[in-house]
């Protein structure tokens, strides 16, 4: 499951995967960090960094999943590690999916060295994001972290990533948010960021940072001064790459309440225009038949564009893919517009 070539290529250098042979492998050789460490430290308020971990580690969690994989023929047990974060006093955790997204058993250690059992409450491979639920042996309250504002960080904002590097004990490293909105380029092949079949990219603006992570980081909290979680840590490419904690309370919000994520869909695929017209907005490319689509843009006519008004045609683009982020209920209008005499409203 967790070994699988193509899951390495789009998680290196965040999970740690061991099988029952005894061999440990990792997504990819840990590279020297690149964190600012000692030079940005001593930028940063050493009272506010201590504050900020005192906020979030009584909350941080090792998650270690047993699972069942095909290998050769045979079946074969094996074990992956992650981290993760305490959310609730009743013990629900957000991690990401492709820790736990397959599991036969899930057990998560404490910042205290204590070791519960879990369950997958839901997953939703689309945000990466998964749900569990602390199994005590006798119920109690436990030590939840905050959410933060995701989308006020800017370049430069200093940020803690905290996790289970290695499977080891949790720990914190320093850096500072590097693109608050980073998209991963499509030079690194059309299916770099698909995960069970979804596309990850379409609709994760990831957090850019360079606090240092490495295999076992991935589902652990990214952390503001404040002490909030302003992103999940999922991706390492040399910079680091956390979901926004907008998109990550929502989607494990749902899956609390419903198990899973409900979305809402346009039913056209739009891309950004390259010629030299002027107009904002970006082209559709693309319309499902008998969609909500379907109502307000012509599949035949291949030069309608949508647009928002006083956007430019990236900013359209980018738009429309996080409308995807959306829940069913709601409306939205994209003004549309054709070559032909007369534009229609979506």
């Amino acid at each position: 499951m967790l070994e699988d070539p193509l899951v390495r290529r789009i998680f290196p250098a965040l999970i740690l995967v061991a099988t029952t042979a005894a061999t440990v492998t990792f997504a990819q050789t840990p590279v020297a960090p690149s964190s600012p460490s000692a030079a940005n430290a001593a930028l940063v308020n050493r009272a506010a960094i201590d504050r900020a971990i005192a906020a979030v580690l009584p909350s941080l969690v090792r998650v270690s999943v047993v699972y069942l994989d095909q290998q050769g023929g045979r079946e074969v047990k094996g074990l992956a590690s992650g981290s993760g974060t305490i959310i609730s006093a009743d013990g629900y955790v957000v991690t990401n999916h492709h820790v736990v997204g397959r599991p036969r058993r899930i057990y998560c250690t404490l910042s205290t060295r204590e070791e519960i059992a879990a369950d997958l409450v839901g997953t939703d491979p689309l945000a990466d994001i998964a749900v569990l639920k602390l199994r005590p042996a006798t119920p109690r309250v436990f030590k939840a972290a905050r959410f933060g504002n995701s989308d006020v960080l800017d370049r430069g904002t200093p940020v803690l990533a905290m996790g289970s590097p290695l499977a080891l004990s949790q720990s914190v490293t320093l850096g500072i948010v590097s693109n608050p909105k980073m998209i991963m380029p499509q030079t690194l092949g059309p299916t770099s960021n698909v995960l069970d079949g979804e596309d990850v990219g379409t609709i994760v603006s990831w957090i850019g940072h360079d606090a240092a992570i490495y295999p076992g980081n991935s589902g652990g909290p990214l952390v503001n001064l404040a002490g909030e979680i302003v992103g999940v840590n999922e991706i390492s490419y040399g910079l680091g790459g956390a979901i926004p904690s907008r998109l990550a309370k929502q989607v494990a919000d749902a899956i609390i309440k419903d198990g899973r994520v409900k979305r809402a869909w346009t039913g056209i695929e739009v891309q950004p225009r390259i010629t030299g017209d002027t107009r904002p907005g970006a082209l559709v490319s693309w319309v499902v038949d008998r969609s909500p689509g379907i109502g307000g843009v012509d599949p035949s006519v291949r030069d309608d564009q949508v647009s928002r008004r006083g956007r430019g045609p990236s900013a359209c683009s980018r738009d429309h893919r996080e409308r995807r982020d959306k829940n069913v209920g709601g409306a939205k209008v994209f003004p549309v517009h054709a070559r032909s005499p007369a534009p229609c409203g979506a």
